[in-house]
This record gives C-alpha cells, sequence and structure tokens, in this order.
C-alpha cells in the first residue's frame, strides 16, 4: 500500500480519521485502537481515539514518517503515514514601539 501523505506548518497539527475498508472497499472494523509509532524523523503521535491519531510536527520543518498497526478480524492491517512540515511563515514583520531620538 502507498503511503499516505500530508502537509502543515510546525505551527499547525494534522488529525487522521480511519475508515478501514475490506478488500472490496467495505467499511470494516478495528479489532482494538490502533498503534502508532515514529519510524523516521523527529515529530511525534498520538491515538486519541479507537478511530483517529494526532500527527505532530517536530520543530525542524523536517518530514516524519509513521507506522500505523491494528488487528482486524484477528489478521495484522499496516499503514504508513507521512507528514512533511513547513517552516512557521511571518505575517508581520514584527515592528517594536519604537524609541525617539535626536536627528544628527
Amino acid at each position: 500500500m502507498a503511503t499516505k501523505s500530508y502537509t502543515c506548518s510546525v505551527e499547525e497539527r494534522v488529525r487522521v480519521t480511519l475508515t478501514p475498508k475490506s478488500k472490496k472497499g467495505k467499511e470494516a472494523a478495528l479489532d482494538g485502537p490502533p498503534t502508532i509509532t515514529v519510524t523516521s524523523g523527529d515529530g511525534t503521535a498520538e491515538v486519541t481515539g479507537p478511530l483517529e491519531v494526532l500527527l505532530t510536527p517536530g520543530p525542524t520543518a523536517s518530514a516524519t514518517v509513521y507506522s500505523l498497526d491494528a488487528l482486524s478480524a484477528g489478521k495484522p492491517v499496516h499503514d504508513d503515514l507521512s507528514l512533511a512540515a513547513t517552516p512557521a511563515a511571518a505575517v508581520t514583520s514584527g515592528p517594536g514601539d519604537g524609541t525617539v531620538e535626536d536627528q544628527p
């Protein structure tokens, strides 16, 4: 199966809802919540519900690859996920209060 890819900035995160399907594309059930591990990169992952995981990028704005595993009818189900993080973009140059000075 191909890797499912997501993109966000380092100030965001991605909530992924799982929709298990059978070989014929029909809805299927998982035997319990999935497990998710980081296989490369500095992001983190958390299972937040029986069919939901939360992917958070690391601070370096690099890609993180995750391994998602579960059981369905006692058989293993595996998916790879990838999260590409971009640096946070400035929306203002952040001018300060300013200091009054004498002219030369």
